[in-house]
Parts: structure tokens; C-alpha cells; sequence
């Protein structure tokens, strides 16, 4: 009996993929490459056309797949394979995870807005991959203490799970992503001011802990002073990145 209770479970996962591997296809209009791995979490291949949907766990939910399968369609739907390429190979992995959050953001905003069907989806999917796998790793985790880029990735994904804080200045450059960042070059000019201010916040944290250290050794004696440049740079945010983001209609 368990023999062929497996049996039946392995046959009814096949087919529900094969399923979703359709139904990827439909929504990109293109017959992609669909594969099925054990990896930590879905990606496209843009020059290659091939999309990975990751074996979480045997019993994957149909949301779970629809997720996967509509956000990477996202990206073969929109994410240009040569600017894409070209970015990453300039500047490095750490400038490709700023590129990935914020590339996710718009086509998701895209892929919602062609398919309204996976609104629902997407909510209810990102809160199975918090609530039940612990997805991100931030469960039991003060998430307001991590780096600008994690809470805008998490604010994005699942803010109506977690309460996400930003400062004013932040909250700028966030409602700037969700109401204008509507083309690729607008998301390599965020993702470009968000990786040098992201520079200034950890030159910031090193004079803030020689600070602290003067201080720890000499008493009650002056701190080392601070300097300004980041919160000038964070509130020139609007006008900087502002003035290339209107929207295209």
C-alpha cells in the first residue's frame, strides 16, 4: 500500500507540472525551458529562456506554483536579457542583489497588472512561503534592523505578513519604486543610487563605532564627529532619483 500510495503521489505531482509548465508557457506566450529542481528558490535564465521553479517540498501547493511560475514569467516577459547581463557582469554579485529586488518589484507590479487573476495568488502564496517555510528567514527576527535593500525586499513580498519600518527619507525612495519605477533603466538608476548610498550607510556604521570605541575608552570626551554626507544624500533622495521616474502612461 505505501508502495503505491508514493506511486500516486509522484503521478499526481508529475501532472500537476506539467500543468503549471503550460500554463507558464500561455502566460509568457513562448515555449519556454521549464525545469524542476531541488534549489533554494525559483530563477530565469533570460538569455537562455529557461525557468527554474524549485522542489520546496513534494507537496507543493498549486499557489506556491503559480508564484513561482507568474514571477519568473514576469521576467521573460520584461527583463531584457542583454541589460541584464551586461549590469551584473560590471558590477558584481552584491550590485546583482540590489538589481534582482529591485527588477522583482516591477515585474511583479507588471505580471499583476496583465494577469489580475494573480493578485490573490501572490498574497496569499508569499504568506504560506513566511507563515509555513520560513522563506526568508526572518521569523523570530527584529527585520528593522537589517539593511535598507532586505526591508524593501521584504516590504515588497511580505509586508502585509511583518511590519516593516522605514525612515521618511526612506519611505521616498520606496513609494518612488511602487508608483514610478516602471522601466528597466529607471530600476538600473534606482539600483545604482541605492548601492552608493548603501556605501555611505557603511562608512556611517565604522565612524559610529569608533565613535562609540573613543568614547568607551576616554570617558565622558567628545565623540568623533559625524558626518553629514549621508543625510544630505538621503534628502537630496526625491530630487535625484525622483526627476528620471515619471511614470510612462
Amino acid at each position: 500500500y505505501i508502495f503505491l500510495y508514493n506511486t500516486y503521489m509522484r503521478s499526481n505531482t508529475e501532472i500537476l507540472r506539467t500543468r503549471k509548465d503550460s500554463l507558464a508557457r500561455l502566460l509568457a506566450t513562448e515555449d519556454l525551458v521549464i525545469e524542476h529542481k531541488k534549489v533554494p528558490t525559483a530563477y530565469f535564465e533570460p538569455k537562455n529562456r529557461k525557468l527554474v521553479c524549485p522542489i520546496l517540498k513534494e507537496d507543493m501547493s498549486n499557489q506556491l506554483y503559480d508564484l513561482f511560475m507568474g514571477h519568473e514569467v514576469g521576467h521573460a516577459l520584461i527583463t531584457p536579457a542583454d541589460g541584464w547581463h551586461d549590469a551584473v557582469c560590471e558590477k558584481g554579485a552584491t550590485y546583482k542583489g540590489y538589481l534582482n529586488v529591485l527588477e522583482d518589484i516591477r515585474i511583479e507590479k507588471h505580471i499583476k497588472n496583465k494577469y489580475a487573476g494573480l493578485r490573490k495568488i501572490f498574497y496569499d502564496a508569499y504568506g504560506e512561503l513566511h507563515n509555513d517555510l520560513d522563506f526568508f528567514g526572518v521569523k523570530g527576527y527584529d527585520v528593522n534592523k537589517l539593511a535598507f535593500i532586505d526591508r524593501i525586499n521584504l516590504y515588497f513580498k511580505i509586508g502585509h505578513k511583518i511590519m516593516v519600518d522605514f525612515s521618511k527619507e526612506e519611505q521616498k525612495l520606496v513609494n518612488l519604486m511602487d508608483t514610478k519605477m516602471d522601466t528597466w533603466e529607471k530600476v538600473v538608476k534606482m539600483a545604482d543610487y541605492l548601492f552608493e548610498l548603501s556605501k555611505l550607510e557603511e562608512l556611517q556604521q565604522q565612524t559610529d563605532t569608533n565613535a562609540m570605541s573613543v568614547e568607551t575608552s576616554e570617558g565622558d570626551g567628545d565623540a568623533i564627529p559625524q558626518d553629514s554626507d549621508n543625510q544630505e544624500q538621503e534628502g537630496d533622495a526625491e530630487d535625484s532619483i525622483g526627476g528620471g521616474m515619471e511614470s510612462e502612461e
